[in-house]
């Protein structure tokens, strides 16, 4: 549902998030470093934290 242009909730979380491709490197690390602090987390959080962990997954394998 993330990268589906084609979903209908798209639009919507696409303008909750900032945009994760525009943050440096050190944000990234540093926000990822923050959820592990956090057990609970609200629905949004976890998608939130997941897509900096693709995000970050996508930056490791664009440098190979």
């Amino acid at each position: 549902m993330i990268l589906n242009k084609d979903h209908p909730g798209f639009e919507i979380l696409k303008g909750m998030f900032p945009k994760l491709m525009k943050k440096n490197q050190k944000q990234l690390d540093k926000e990822l470093m923050n959820s592990l602090l956090f057990k609970t987390k609200t629905d949004y959080e976890a998608l939130y934290y997941s897509m900096l962990r693709v995000e970050k997954e996508r930056r490791i394998k664009e440098r190979m």
